[in-house]
């Protein structure tokens, strides 16, 4: 079978994408694996340890995709047309694999495999996490969203062929958006999981929920930690998985609100491996280092929460001043 990972990263959540690179080797040492990158990180010393390959901006073969599809929600969108591999499993950055997730790999019978959501939507939480469903009316009139309250997923995790859409069609999704922004929710999970039951409607693709996804902000700190434990400083597998840790649970180490320790796992692993002169305490100050833009942004959130309303004010009427 032709497939690998593809893990898709900014500079910015760069050090996340160390850990889970270390962790999808870890647990599927023989699988390839493709780094989708938007910016220009240093990845020579990972290139050498890991064989990994890379996708850049500056080798991306289709102009349109090279012009337009890097940033927020867009980047990934580029693996389905210029992913190394045929058939794969796309990871987001700041996801931690617990597991050999290939068990849900059944590229016999489907074209993709997407998680299976804890929950359905109804028609007010489709409309505020994935679709304005009366504004996406006026470029598709036939679309149902209602039809697949059982089926809508959080795209940080999925398996899928490459070319199971056509490029041409994403273009013209993307050109709507931009003249009608916001009809597709929080970067590409609204457009994709149009996308896709749009083409399983049309015949074009036939795609499966399973459940390979645990997404942290849906549960109980300590309710995580006792899913994904450690033994004698080793992973225990109760059931494999992708741990995502979005929203406020973003993994880095001052983040308190999180169970993060398997990605710190990785993370110190990744730097283990790939940097054996460092000592412990020298990994822990570059994962600190690393992990500043969202400590900062959090710190400044905290800060903002305990400012007394009044201040609030003033501090909206100055910077309405600037913007």
């Amino acid at each position: 079978m032709d497939f690998g990972v593809v893990i898709v990263c900014s500079e910015k959540d760069f050090g996340f994408a160390k850990g889970c690179l270390a962790s999808v080797k870890y647990f599927m040492p023989e699988v390839e694996v493709c780094l989708l990158i938007d910016g220009n990180p240093d990845t020579k010393k990972l290139e050498e340890y890991y064989q990994v390959k890379i996708l850049k901006k500056e080798n991306i073969k289709n102009d349109f995709l090279r012009n337009n599809s890097f940033g927020f929600g867009i980047t990934k969108m580029i693996a389905f047309w210029e992913s190394p591999f045929e058939q794969f499993l796309v990871l987001d950055a700041d996801i931690c694999v617990w597991g050999d997730l290939r068990f849900a790999a059944d590229f016999n019978n489907y074209d993709m495999i997407i998680d299976q959501p804890q929950y359905s939507y109804d028609s007010h939480g489709i409309n505020t996490w994935f679709l304005d469903t009366t504004r996406l009316s006026s470029l598709d009139k036939d679309f149902k969203p209602e039809a697949y309250s059982n089926n809508y997923f959080c795209t940080g995790v999925f398996f899928t062929k490459k070319n199971v859409f056509p490029l041409e069609w994403y273009e013209s999704l993307y050109e709507f958006s931009k003249s009608e922004p916001n009809v597709f929710k929080f970067g590409e999970m609204g457009m994709l999981n149009y996308m896709i039951f749009k083409s399983s409607e049309q015949g074009r693709l036939k795609f499966k929920n399973q459940h390979i996804q645990y997404i942290c902000p849906d549960f109980d700190k300590a309710e995580t930690a006792n899913l994904f434990p450690f033994k004698e400083n080793k992973p225990i597998i109760k059931e494999a998985l992708a741990i995502h840790y979005n929203g406020n649970r973003k993994p880095y180490l001052a983040n308190d609100l999180s169970y993060h320790q398997p990605l710190t796992f990785f993370r110190a692993l990744y730097y283990k491996q790939v940097h054996p002169e460092l000592t412990g305490e020298e990994i822990k100050k570059i994962m600190a280092r690393e992990d500043f833009p969202y400590a900062r942004l959090t710190l400044r959130q905290k800060v903002y929460n305990n400012t007394p309303q009044p201040l609030k004010l003033i501090y909206k009427k100055i910077k309405g001043l600037f913007s």
